[in-house]
């Protein structure tokens, strides 16, 4: 895992009351940001009126007109080792020009800007900014704490500036916490957070941490890369406990624009029970437009409820595409919803396509999969074998790399006609209808547990090289299918194949291998009297177990011509149909509505199961 410059700080927040005890402080009171200041000095008494320094956790620091609007807060002077800056909120009034208030860090032991209760009240109509700065040397940078209840409003950008050198604590960039503490729950509002990537080889990037209670609400939270190879990236880590709340924000992860350096990231961590609420939240991490740069990362060790997430293609020739990492869940994490996207969207102009990474067993066991194009969804890294998935969907790329993927658990309706491939297996469960339309070449075989699977490839094979198993449920379609297929498991609830399945047209499935029904299968056969066509399997061998069924359905009624036959299977094998189904028996009849049919095992070219009409 990457290693971020919060990260790298967070030791030093527990120490932080420690540190104020033996400072000296200046007098302390609510005040307003004079017309005419003397300086840009937050810690200055004279640029404030009446001329005291807001610095207490029951002060408001108000910002109306002013003729200097770049203000900076920094250590007050000779002697001290840091300065702490605590408030009740920031006001910024009716008609206030457009502010920076820049957390400067220029002391020891680095500089603190902490808003305790109101937060950063926006009145002005116009932008405002609070940039938390990185440390010119080897102390460390800035740093915002917004804790208990406090609130950013609209129209406000915090950057978090990266680190510009790679010594020591200066190696990382500034940092904003919305809570600390284990009964904080700050709001980030609809306010905008940026954070910056590191300038020089070893730095890291800016940080926004939401932990404890925080609540994302509809913010937006952009990470950058590094400017130069061997920087690190800004990053957003979401980290609270149970209760904490993504809300409707936007996660923005930039691609990297020089090779070497480290991408804008954006990590879910596993806090509490499955990390936050997600209500419609959005990842998107951005494909790069440079061959050897870095694209944007999302981790996901956690949360929960309704989001997004987008890996976005690469933009040039040969251009890496972003990455959503699905890593590390706790047990009871995977709980996004059926309304949870993954997408993997195709490159552009040539470049690489966006990747979905499965590296853990519970996955997203509701979510939609959506792959596109060169999308790839990736399960090579996974541990251990097997992992579940809602569904999957699109015309992209799956590589199984020897594990199994077990598909369908949202009982959504979806159709992948993309590609699928590696050494592993692939399960069908839930109630929907998986439909394949590409030529996979995925090798460990396919199972259909619950619902429908569907093949209506023109090409190869829909299920790959392996052997297809109906325990449940029902296959068909008109495609092929290049491995041997088992309809029943012998002692099932039932398991159906039925060629023209959820369509009215009647149709030809092509089993290139033996096709097996055991006793618990049923071949549903439909036919249509008025076009005198009729469902089809050809298949290279046909064995068929005492107690398998035989169901017959017809399209319309119309009477037709007696001595018409109909190939029920086309057996391309050289051997004969193994077994009779129990419900027809060699030259039985069946009659549906007005015709009446006599079934031959031997009929064809000797070896074939055909209906012949009959008076």
């Amino acid at each position: 895992m990457r290693l971020h410059s919060f990260l790298r700080g967070t030791s030093r927040l527990g120490v932080l009351s420690l540190v104020i005890l033996g400072l000296p402080t200046a007098q302390a009171g609510s005040a307003t940001w004079a017309l005419n200041p003397i300086s840009n000095q937050w810690q200055t008494a004279e640029n404030w009126t009446p001329p005291t320094v807001p610095h207490n956790v029951s002060d408001t620091a108000t910002f109306g007109p002013s003729n200097t609007t770049n203000v900076a807060i920094g250590v007050p002077g000779p002697g001290f080792l840091e300065s702490e800056t605590f408030l009740d909120k920031i006001v910024f009034a009716p008609g206030a020009p457009s502010y920076t208030i820049t957390v400067t860090p220029d002391g020891e032991w680095g500089v603190f800007f902490s808003i305790e209760g109101g937060g950063v009240i926006n009145d002005s109509g116009v932008e405002q900014n609070i940039v938390v700065g990185a440390s010119p040397n080897s102390s460390r940078s800035g740093e915002l704490l917004v804790t208990n209840q406090a609130t950013i409003s609209d129209d406000v950008i915090i950057t978090n500036q990266g680190a510009v050198g790679a010594e020591g604590d200066g190696a990382g960039g500034g940092s904003t916490s919305l809570g600390i503490g284990l009964l904080d729950s700050p709001r980030a509002g609809n306010a905008t957070f940026v954070n910056e990537g590191g300038t020089v080889d070893g730095a890291f990037g800016g940080a926004t941490v939401l932990a404890s209670n925080a609540t994302a609400e509809r913010a937006t939270f952009i990470s950058n890369p590094g400017t130069v190879s061997g920087a690190g990236g800004g990053e957003t880590i979401f980290y609270t406990s149970a209760s904490g709340n993504m809300g409707s924000s936007t996660f923005i992860c930039n691609a990297a624009t020089v090779p070497g350096a480290e991408a804008g990231a954006a990590t879910i961590e596993a806090g509490g029970d499955g990390g936050g609420v997600a209500a419609g939240a959005a990842f998107i991490a951005k494909g790069a437009a440079l061959v050897g740069a870095e694209g944007g990362q999302v981790l996901i060790e956690g949360g929960r409820g309704q989001a997004t997430f987008v890996a976005a293609g690469g933009t040039a020739q040969g251009a890496a595409g972003g990455v959503i990492d699905l890593f590390n869940y706790i047990v009871g994490g995977a709980l996004y919803s059926d309304q949870t996207f993954l997408i993997a969207q195709a490159g552009m102009n040539g470049g690489l396509g966006g990747t979905i990474l499965v590296e853990n067993a519970d996955a997203q066991e509701m979510s939609r999969f959506q792959v596109f194009g060169n999308g790839l969804l990736d399960l090579r890294s996974l541990l251990p074998k097997v992992t579940l998935i809602g569904s999957l969907e699109g015309t992209g790329l799956v590589n199984l790399g020897g594990h199994g993927l077990i598909l369908g658990n949202n009982n959504i309706d979806t159709t992948f006609s993309g590609l699928m491939e590696g050494r592993g297996l692939v399960e069908k469960v839930g109630t929907g209808t998986l439909t394949l339309s590409g030529a996979n070449t995925y090798a460990g075989g396919t199972t259909l547990s619950a619902g429908g699977l569907k093949v209506s490839n023109t090409t190869g094979s829909a299920t790959g090289a392996g052997a297809m198993k109906v325990n449940m449920g029902t296959l068909s379609g008109r495609g092929t299918i290049a491995g041997t297929v088992t309809v029943g498991a012998g002692s099932g609830p039932g398991a159906f194949l039925a060629p023209s399945g959820g369509s009215h047209k009647p149709a030809i499935l092509t089993i290139q291998s033996a096709l097996t029904f055991k006793s618990d299968g049923t071949y549903t056969y439909k036919l249509n009297t008025k076009r005198a066509k009729a469902d089809q399997i050809i298949a290279n061998g046909v064995a068929i177990e005492s107690g398998a069924q035989f169901v017959v359905g017809a399209l319309a009624d119309q009477r037709l011509r007696y001595g018409t036959v109909f190939t029920v299977i086309n057996n391309t094998a050289a051997m004969p149909i193994a077994g009779t189904f129990a419900n027809l028996p060699g030259d039985a009849t069946v009659t549906v509505g007005n015709n009446t049919f006599q079934a031959d095992y031997q009929g064809g070219d000797g070896n074939d199961l055909t209906l012949i009409v009959v008076p």
